[in-house]
């Protein structure tokens, strides 16, 4: 399966969304709504790790792809880091950025350069209380 989604810890702090091989918009869509069930689980913010390390290409239409998924944005998603990105995918979020600064904004995202990394942001920008079952 080319986007799968799941808890990246048995605390449900962390989401993790990977994408492998030629995935799809479609199938890129299908992911984020699977994470959004995930996300209604909890009763509070959640960290993000999209990893990108195992896709061999970005699809066609990125930047309004991109605009579509964060409009949709869950409202517990928070901290969300991008790992593996190549440098096109860079280069796309950086002007995403400048056009659409206020969703860019809205995103909260980072690079990291492997899942570990990205744990290991994740674990520093923790909000107080997330996935603290008496809060």
């Amino acid at each position: 399966m080319p986007v799968t989604v799941e808890w990246d810890n048995a605390e449900k702090t962390i989401v993790r969304m990977e994408m492998v091989g030629a995935w799809t918009w479609d199938e890129a869509y299908a992911g984020a709504e699977s994470g959004y069930a995930l996300l209604e689980e909890v009763g509070y913010e959640v960290g993000v790790i999209i990893d990108f390390s195992r896709g061999t290409r970005l699809p066609p239409n990125a930047i309004t792809s991109a605009r579509h998924m964060i409009q949709r944005r869950h409202p517990r998603t928070g901290l969300t880091v991008f790992v593996g990105a190549n440098n096109l995918f860079v280069a796309l979020w950086n002007t995403f950025s400048k056009v659409y600064a206020l969703f860019a904004h809205q995103q909260n995202s980072v690079f990291a350069d492997s899942v570990k990394q990205a744990r290991e942001i994740l674990s520093r920008n923790a909000p107080a209380g997330a996935g603290d079952k008496t809060a």
